[in-house]
C-alpha cells in the first residue's frame, strides 16, 4: 500500500497522504464493484447490489476512507476471486500476487482458490491458486534484501502485541472485559469487545455461508478471522471482519427486502460512531 501510494504521490503531484487517501478511494471502488459482481454471478443483481450496499455501510467499514490497506486487500481478494471463478486466468493470478504483496496473510486467499482449482482439473488454475503465497513470498524476499531476515514482519507484528495467545487466554481476556468498563478506565476496552463480538458474528455465519455460497467462501471467512485472533487477541478484529467480502454477500442473500432498510439505517449509525472516535483520535483499533 505506502508503494502505490508513492506511485499515485509521484503521478498525480500530490502529498503523500492524499494521494494515499486517492489510492484508498479507488480501490475501496474497484473492490465493491467486485463484490457486486461476485454476488451478482453468485445469487442475482439485486442481491449484489444489497451486498455492495450492506459492505459500504459497515461500521467498520469507515477504514475503506482512510489511508489504510482495506481497500486494497479488498480489491485483490475479490478481484483475484472473480476472475478465477471466470477462468480469466492472468488477471486472476495479477489480483492474487497483489493480495500477497498487501498482506502477509493474503497468501491464505490460496487454500480456497485451491479448492474451486479442483473443479478445474488442469494445471492452470493450480498455478494461478498459488499466486497469493508467491506474493506472500516476494515481500519477504524484498525484506531479507532490506534486513537480512526474510520472516521480520512476523516479529514486527509484536510491536502490536500480536503474539500467539492460546484458546483459554482468549477467552479469559473476552470474559474480562465488562470488568473493565469503568470510569477512568479508556474506551479501548469496549473497542476490543465491540470488534470481538463482530468478529464472533462473522465467525458464526460460516455454517450458513457454507450452505448458501459453498464451501470455499466459508472456508475464507475462519481463514481470514483465526490467525490475527489467535496472534493478537482481539486487536483491529472490527477492521479485519471489514474485508471479509462472503459474509456480506450471504448477509445480502439473508436479509430480506422489508428489513434491508434497517440493516442500512443501523450499520451506517454505527459506521457514523465509528468515524467520530476514529477521527477525533480515539481508540477503534
Amino acid at each position: 500500500f505506502p508503494f502505490l501510494a508513492r506511485w499515485t504521490m509521484w503521478a498525480t503531484g500530490l502529498a503523500f497522504v492524499p494521494a494515499a487517501m486517492l489510492l484508498t478511494l479507488a480501490t475501496g471502488l474497484g473492490g465493491v464493484l467486485y463484490v457486486y459482481a461476485l454476488a451478482r454471478e453468485r445469487v442475482s443483481g439485486e442481491v449484489g447490489a444489497s451486498a455492495a450496499a450492506l459492505l459500504l455501510a459497515y461500521p467498520y467499514a469507515v477504514f475503506y476512507s482512510t489511508p489504510y490497506s482495506e481497500a486494497l486487500f479488498l480489491l485483490a481478494t475479490a478481484g483475484a476471486w472473480y476472475h478465477f471463478g471466470r477462468g480469466e486466468w492472468v488477471r486472476s493470478g495479477v489480483y492474487g500476487l497483489l493480495a500477497g504483496l498487501t498482506r502477509a496473510n493474503g497468501c491464505l486467499l490460496s487454500i480456497p482458490l485451491g479448492l474451486m482449482a479442483l473443479e478445474q482439473r488442469r494445471r492452470g488454475p493450480w498455478l494461478i491458486a498459488a499466486m497469493p503465497g508467491v506474493g506472500m513470498l516476494l515481500f519477504s524476499w524484498y525484506i531479507q534484501r532490506l534486513t537480512g531476515h526474510p520472516f521480520l514482519w512476523t516479529v514486527a507484528h509484536e510491536a502490536w502485541g500480536r503474539t500467539y495467545r492460546p484458546i483459554s487466554q482468549l477467552m479469559g481476556h473476552w470474559l474480562a472485559l465488562p470488568a473493565h468498563f469503568q470510569p477512568g478506565a479508556g474506551g479501548a476496552y469496549l473497542v476490543d469487545f465491540v470488534g470481538g463480538l463482530a468478529a464472533v458474528g462473522v465467525l458464526a455465519a460460516t455454517p450458513a455461508i457454507y450452505r448458501r455460497l459453498g464451501l470455499a467462501m466459508s472456508l475464507y471467512v475462519p481463514l481470514t478471522i483465526l490467525p490475527p485472533l489467535f496472534f493478537g487477541g482481539l486487536l483491529s478484529m472490527g477492521r479485519i471482519t471489514a474485508v471479509i467480502f462472503p459474509f456480506f454477500i450471504w448477509l445480502a442473500t439473508t436479509v430480506s427486502e422489508r428489513h434491508r432498510a434497517a440493516w442500512l439505517t443501523a450499520f451506517s449509525a454505527g459506521q457514523a460512531f465509528a468515524a467520530s472516535m476514529f477521527f477525533t483520535w480515539r481508540p477503534l483499533y
